[in-house]
């Protein structure tokens, strides 16, 4: 069938108000006359006073068009790719004094989409800038458009879904996007951007550092086809979670009974927002242990040293225990 991808809004301008002007669209010998305007009956308006720029948008339907080699959701004509928009403006008078007509065309066709990301590899928790440029998307040329997030499918070992509200489990709220749909960056520009956090958990599954995630678009109306749903095309990205691992540090190699030990744990991997400052080790996810051979403490936090550092730090304060440490023969609680 047809899609909305050989809808488009048409401007027109012409430089005088006493005119005519005929839209057609063409394929070979056979034409459609879609409209007539600048007359009294159509008017054209000024864009402002004394500008002598006169603007008109028509909208050209699926089934405008004189090819009858089409989908079988169509009754008769159709707009295929190659029809010609051929615009005639029949002038009364020109700066000779004579009539004549001047001519201006566009042709229908379609193109490919492309899928792009930021970056290629992401920390989890962490935004992702994806972008589908898709020109026969851009309908209208007079106003930014949106489209469903379902468009994009997510595939990797945590989930297969599509990423909007049809994808079912939860799974448009665990990207969080903002704007909830592709938005088009501006006026026509075929350009369709939205920000998603990448999750933690998806469908109930949590995901793996070091994650292969695979995206694809489907491109029903890939550069070459007739109309819209004839051919199709993947239009896949490959990104992945990061796996930087993680190193520990302490500040000395040799501790007296109550000294102050310091930890430092570089982890960028668990620099989840870049804005705040993190926390790691209280989860059971992701458990710190201090211990020592008598005792020890479980899921113990540390704290990132700043906003987007990926470093966490902690301390610890190391007391004694009652023992003969200086060989006398009496144990003594040693502090």
């Amino acid at each position: 069938m047809m899609s909305p991808h050989l809808v488009k809004i048409v401007s027109l301008m012409v430089l005088s108000s006493d005119t005519r002007v005929e839209l057609k669209i063409e394929r070979g010998s056979d034409s459609v006359t879609v409209a007539t305007f600048g007359d009294s009956t159509n008017p054209i308006t000024e864009t402002s006073p004394t500008s002598g720029v006169f603007e008109y948008d028509a909208t050209v339907g699926y089934r405008s068009g004189p090819s009858t080699n089409c989908p079988t959701t169509f009754a008769d004509t159709c707009v295929l790719q190659g029809d010609i928009l051929t615009v005639t403006y029949n002038d009364v008078k020109d700066a000779s004094g004579q009539a004549q007509s001047v001519t201006d065309s566009a042709t229908f066709d379609l193109r490919n989409g492309v899928l792009q990301a930021d970056k290629s590899v992401y920390l989890i928790g962490s935004d992702m800038i994806l972008t589908l440029i898709e020109p026969d998307f851009d309908r209208d040329n007079d106003g930014a458009e949106s489209y469903t997030l379902d468009l994009i499918e997510w595939d990797s070992d945590a989930a297969t879904t599509t990423m909007g509200t049809y994808g079912g489990s939860g799974a448009a709220a665990a990207f969080d996007p903002e704007p909830s749909l592709l938005r088009e960056t501006g006026d026509s520009t075929g350009i369709f951007q939205v920000v998603i956090e990448i999750p933690d958990t998806l469908v109930g599954e949590l995901l793996d550092r070091g994650e292969q995630i695979d995206l694809e678009y489907t491109d029903w109306g890939p550069a070459g086809a007739d109309y819209v749903g004839q051919e199709d095309e993947d239009i896949g990205l490959t990104v992945y979670t990061s796996n930087f691992g993680a190193t520990i540090e302490l500040d000395q190699k040799v501790y007296t009974w109550t000294d102050k030990v310091y930890i430092t744990i570089v982890a960028p991997d668990h620099n989840f927002d870049s804005g705040l400052v993190d926390e790691i080790g209280n989860t059971a996810n992701d458990p710190i242990k201090v211990a020592t051979r008598g005792n020890e403490l479980t899921t113990y936090k540390l704290v990132e040293s700043g906003a987007d550092t990926g470093i966490f730090i902690g301390e610890v304060t190391l007391a004694g225990f009652i023992h003969d440490a200086d060989g006398d023969g009496t144990n003594r609680y040693i502090r």
